[in-house]
């Protein structure tokens, strides 16, 4: 399975593993949230069990909200200096035949890349996408 934009929630066998491994996909962009439940037994797992759970239809949490409304005042302070210029077209890569190629190098997937590890304005480093092993390795 790969990245579909399509909710699942499968569980395969795996050889020696001892219970089934749990593949989940909430589908796209906040629309569900991946629930895997583990059960533990002496230090190891003994089963998971998965779940794709939607996100809306949930009483407001007023602690929650309080919190985002926070965090939205302060984005607000912070995204208002002017920090550069877009001086060229910011695209994602294409082949030969101008067909977008979302698996290559990219003039968008650079700029995504570098701005947000640090050296930039004086934010701090390590945060976004820094991936430096490339696709597959987790955000820092």
């Amino acid at each position: 399975m790969g990245h579909t934009h399509v909710p699942y929630n499968y569980a395969y066998d795996v050889p020696k593993l001892g219970h089934k491994r749990a593949v989940l996909q909430t589908g796209r962009y906040g629309d569900a949230l991946d629930q895997i439940k583990l059960t533990v037994i002496d230090g190891k797992v003994a089963a998971a069990e998965g779940a794709v759970l939607p996100l809306k239809g949930y009483p407001a949490d007023p602690a929650a909200a309080q919190l985002v409304a926070d965090a939205k005042a302060e984005a607000d302070v912070q995204g208002k200096p002017k920090i550069g210029e877009i001086t060229a077209d910011i695209k994602r890569a294409v082949t030969a035949e101008r067909v977008e190629d979302r698996g290559n190098e990219s003039t968008v997937g650079n700029f995504h890349r570098g701005r947000p590890t640090g050296g930039h304005q004086g934010r701090q480093p390590g945060w976004g996408t820094d991936r430096p092993h490339g696709p597959g390795w987790p955000a820092r």
